[in-house]
């Protein structure tokens, strides 16, 4: 028998793809040239392979002297450009600008001196935000960089519940002094200031903001912030560092828009502080696929729907937007799951099931995540789910997934695997916990419901239909409402590790 390797090892071919490059090259540092200082020439590390040059980021944020941060688990890299936040991750071929993912011909890597990528399409994606001036001279192989030609760089707006925040960037302390004119119009002054005023008059403005002005004159900088009835200044307020300049207004409504308006200011506040703000809540089988049935004919079906419903319930009590793949017993393919996660704005994706042998013994609640199976149990359950697929009507979609197409979705779906992983170990801690179930772990494995998902995924088995006592519990309402309970409490702990780390 001849095996094919390509098969057989997707995963690791695809693992090449992503890290070789980076074990086969060798650190040196080019020249980092500011242009408009004349005889200053400092060094920017880089590695080098026969695929190209790769430029340490965190070194030339540095140089740059803009903000930057690494995620608590040295995953991620946040730089904070005056109008932009750029994120990215390591082995990953995407940078993430203000919350929207663009694919880049990234191969991050972390190391203990920063993150690497490709040289040229990294300093184009800075130049783009930086507001001086930055670009590559592959000729004589050195970057070259100006300061940025004015002092107050820009100015962007952030919603609170009851507040609109103006934050005003510059790229060194200044002395400000503001001024209330009228009720309508607030003045900033810097003494000896520079600001680009075409930049600052052609910002789009929320609601309430009237407009904003700036003007240079030879004394310094003076910005004019124009509210309208909706808006009343309340303070005035400077950070250090980096330097901000802060003016807040409170938002007014009428009475009977009050609690409308503060509904949706919230869940723009929370919108811009999580990356995870839609979860989407996926009941296995139904319709005229059963799932597994149990010795008193419970069905998988059941079970999965009803705790998906007391799930989606406790996090929108909890203000978390919710997607059901379905909210009845009707079937729905697994690459249509999938696609409705991804069309509607899906953040997380949880597939909810419950597990099967054809002993009685087995027991216990087990967490999944997509990645290749380690182990002969967790390739068994994979196939278990996956044979639902037998009640379509198009299953040779499935068969390019054990071919070329496998390496690819894999490649996309690493994007994601270090969150769903740890999405995996608090669904398991959780659940484990609040139902006094066996723990069997979190496992990984190929399920066909997983791929294609654009965002963290877990697949839950709530427990074994086959035992006797677990289906007797599965049965139970207390014990359902129970296991959601638990399930929303562990998407709670994960989106507030996810907003603590700030990436």
């Amino acid at each position: 028998m001849i095996v094919d390797k390509t098969r057989t090892y997707p995963w690791i071919l695809a693992t090449l793809l992503l890290f070789g490059l980076i074990y086969n090259s060798h650190a040196e540092a080019i020249p980092f040239v500011w242009m408009d200082e004349p005889g200053r020439e400092d060094s920017v590390n880089v590695l080098e392979d026969t695929s190209g040059m790769f430029l340490d980021i965190e070194d030339l944020a540095q140089h740059l002297d803009v903000p930057q941060k690494v995620g608590k688990n040295e995953f991620r890299l946040l730089i904070e450009l005056p109008s932009e936040k750029l994120i990215f991750a390591c082995g990953l071929p995407f940078v993430q600008v203000n919350g929207q993912l663009h694919q880049m011909p990234f191969a991050l890597k972390p190391k203990e001196s920063g993150f690497y990528a490709p040289i040229e399409s990294v300093i184009e994606l800075i130049a783009e935000y930086y507001p001086g001036d930055l670009h590559y001279d592959p000729t004589r192989r050195r970057v070259l960089a100006s300061h940025p030609t004015t002092d107050i760089l820009g100015v962007r707006y952030v919603h609170t519940p009851d507040n609109l925040l103006a934050i005003i960037t510059a790229g060194k302390q200044l002395h400000c002094e503001s001024d209330k004119l009228t009720e309508s119009e607030i003045v900033l002054f810097f003494p000896d200031g520079s600001i680009d005023t075409s930049g600052f008059n052609q910002v789009i403005n929320p609601s309430g903001i009237r407009g904003i002005f700036a003007e240079q004159t030879r004394k310094g900088a003076q910005i004019t912030l124009n509210i309208d009835e909706r808006l009343t200044f309340e303070q005035f307020e400077i950070l250090s560092d980096p330097p901000v300049y802060i003016v807040t207004f409170r938002q007014e409504y009428d009475i009977e828009m009050n609690v409308e308006n503060n509904v949706i200011n919230k869940l723009k506040e929370e919108q811009s502080q999580w990356d995870f703000d839609v979860v989407v809540i996926d009941p296995g089988h139904g319709g005229k696929d059963p799932g597994a049935v149990g010795a008193t004919k419970l069905l998988e079906k059941t079970v999965v729907l009803d705790v998906a419903l007391m799930l989606r319930d406790f996090l929108e009590d909890k203000g978390i937007q919710t997607i059901m793949t379905r909210d009845k017993d009707v079937f729905i393919p697994l690459a249509e799951r999938t696609k409705i996660a991804n069309s509607s704005g899906g953040k997380l994706f949880v597939s909810l099931h419950c597990n099967a042998t054809a002993g009685r013994r087995a027991r216990g609640v087990e967490t999944f995540f997509l990645s290749p199976s380690k182990n002969e149990t967790a390739m068994r359950v994979a196939m278990k789910e996956n044979d639902v697929i037998k009640y379509e009507d198009d299953q040779d979609q499935y068969q390019a997934l054990n071919e070329e197409t496998f390496i690819l979705l894999s490649m996309t779906q690493a994007n994601f695997i270090r969150e769903s992983q740890d999405l995996a170990v608090v669904v398991q801690e959780k659940v484990s916990a609040g139902t006094k179930l066996k723990n069997r772990g979190v496992d990984q494995a190929e399920f066909y419901v997983l791929y294609g998902a654009n965002m963290p995924s877990v697949l839950i088995e709530l427990g074994f239909i086959s035992n006797k006592t677990e289906e007797k519990k599965l049965k139970s309402k207390d014990f359902r409402k129970e296991t959601a309970a638990q399930i929303c409490n562990a998407v709670m702990a994960f989106l507030e590790n996810s907003r603590e780390n700030g990436l």
